[in-house]
């Protein structure tokens, strides 16, 4: 974990308003996706984030895991296992009661290569298949979240490395 230098006040009441604003149950659904699809501002500082799995009921057949704040456990975003696929496919909504493409928490998706090994971030645009078809709306990646292979088989956490684009102080990506 990189360390971070200590905020300014003016810089903690920034950090306190947007992460009020992202765990607001009034903030929009189109505000929601634009905040959870850029890079944090520089002046927000870190957010700290712990994601959990849900073992219960049909979460043992199709997995569904919460993404929530690590020092107040509010929640943030929910991803459910896709069924029927030869590779896990997770959605991604900001409403952990609406996990289909349509609703309106949709923000994208999560695809396993076929040893789950490194799994691809794509936002909520269309495949290009179907964006070809309809002229607009192609999804991007956002990032690869790459796992090790545990070499002793026991369930331990296993090392990850997470590859997100390069992000000017603009929050443009290059």
């Amino acid at each position: 974990m990189i360390p971070q230098a200590p905020l300014t006040l003016e810089q903690k009441e920034l950090h306190n308003a947007f992460i009020e604003k992202l765990t607001s149950e009034w903030t929009q659904p189109e505000e929601l996706r634009e905040m959870f699809s850029k890079p944090l501002p520089p002046r927000i500082g870190q957010v700290r984030t712990t994601i959990s799995r849900v073992k219960s009921g049909l979460s043992m057949l199709w997995p569904k895991y919460t993404l929530n704040l690590s020092d107040s456990n509010k929640f943030l975003l929910a991803g459910k296992k896709k069924s029927g696929s030869a590779t896990s496919k997770y959605v991604i909504s900001s409403n952990s009661n609406q996990m289909e493409k349509n609703s309106g928490g949709y923000l994208g998706k999560v695809r396993s290569n076929f040893l789950g090994t490194e799994f691809t971030i794509f936002d909520n645009g269309k495949g290009p298949k179907k964006a070809e078809q309809q002229k607009n709306n192609l999804r991007t990646q956002q990032g690869v979240v790459q796992y090790e292979t545990n070499v002793l088989g026991s369930k331990g956490p296993r090392r990850m490395k997470v590859l997100l684009p390069n992000v000017d102080l603009q929050g443009q990506q290059h």
